[in-house]
């Protein structure tokens, strides 16, 4: 029913409802949810569309869609919430910009978050997303640092997918659980749709991390992206499919296999460069102990810089449909140990 001068739901217990595509509850005004126990319903646990509302501190367990689906272009706040062993996302985010924290999200069939396009939602914050079938796909922008206090691992595949974008500063580590002695973590990476490092911003890839690319999508850099990783600890920028580097990330088994050209390249147009003090000072991009895998869509090469400086070290490349690297317009390259395996073109 619709109750149109309700403003607070507290202490209340909704269970078994959801009929006719509905959620346990529908909300379509700024109310607030709080303190209560949203269970056992059909389709979406709390169904929110186009309000500021806010969920608060609430049970949202075994609904048969999602815990919380978020709709249409304003920004409920989420948070304190228990969202847990519900058949599909724990909260689904479509065309909205919901701030999400301090939640536990587990359990849960498919994503502990998940959106279905890139949106400018504020930075996850406090949130522990485990247990579930992965643990988020997100806007880049969305992407905390390790200070915001999120714990992302361990779920069934330890991946984290990103909407790309126009992104500002960030950086892409290697995650640990609650417990950094266990084995589990998550290194890999999924980029969705082509990120843009904008000027006077910084793209940072950790020792160790893993990008892997859908068809037809790259980075390109106006910022610049410093990539460093260590002997024993690559960094790999490769096909979706490749499961020689961050495990069947895909989840196929061994059904597909990666595919020369499957990715465009990252190019550095115009990248800016390091200021005095950086130890890689006058280059704007820098990579080093890295591997590049499966890029060249459309012949491009695997890198490609106009205008721009590069820092290459210990760098291999293999398997491009186009060029390993391609340098012009004044762009200046500076290389050690960089081999080039079976591709294409040079």
């Amino acid at each position: 029913s619709t109750v149109p001068f309700l403003t607070r739901l507290e202490h209340v217990a909704v269970r078994y409802a959801g009929g006719s595509s509905s959620g346990g509850i529908d909300v379509k005004a700024p109310i607030t949810i709080i303190n209560s126990a949203i269970t056992d319903n059909l389709n979406d646990g709390v169904y929110v569309e186009n309000t500021p509302a806010r969920i608060e501190n609430n049970l949202i367990a075994r609904i048969g869609v999602d815990g919380v689906e978020a709709q249409s272009g304003n920004a409920p706040i989420i948070i304190g919430n228990t969202i847990e062993d519900n058949a599909r996302q724990g909260i689904y985010v479509s065309f909205a910009t919901p701030a999400i924290a301090d939640n536990t999200i587990t359990g849960n069939a498919s994503y502990g978050v998940f959106f279905n396009t890139v949106t400018a939602a504020p930075v996850l914050k406090g949130n522990v997303v485990t247990g579930n079938g992965a643990p988020l796909r997100i806007p880049a922008a969305t992407l905390p640092a390790l200070s915001d206090g999120n714990i992302f691992v361990p779920n069934g595949s330890n991946r984290i997918e990103l909407w790309g974008g126009t992104v500002g500063d960030k950086r892409l580590s290697v995650l640990k659980g609650q417990d950094p002695n266990a084995p589990e973590e998550l290194r890999t990476y999924r980029l969705i749709n082509t990120w843009t490092v904008p000027d006077g911003t910084r793209l940072d890839v950790d020792p160790g991390v893993v990008v892997k690319f859908n068809g037809s999508n790259g980075i390109n850099v106006n910022g610049s992206i410093i990539a460093k990783g260590t002997a024993d600890k690559r960094i790999v920028f490769t096909d979706w499919r490749d499961d020689r580097f961050g495990g069947d990330s895909n989840n196929d088994g061994s059904a597909s296999s990666p595919v020369p050209g499957t990715w465009d390249r990252i190019l550095l147009a115009s990248a800016d460069e390091l200021p005095a003090g950086d130890p890689d000072a006058g280059f704007g991009a820098v990579f080093e102990n890295v591997t590049f895998a499966y890029a060249g869509r459309a012949n491009w090469p695997h890198l490609e810089f106009s205008n721009s400086r590069g820092k290459l070290t210990s760098v291999e490349r293999f398997s491009s449909l186009g060029y390993g690297i391609r340098a012009y317009s004044s762009s200046t390259l500076e290389l050690e140990d960089v081999s080039a395996i079976a591709n294409r073109l040079d």
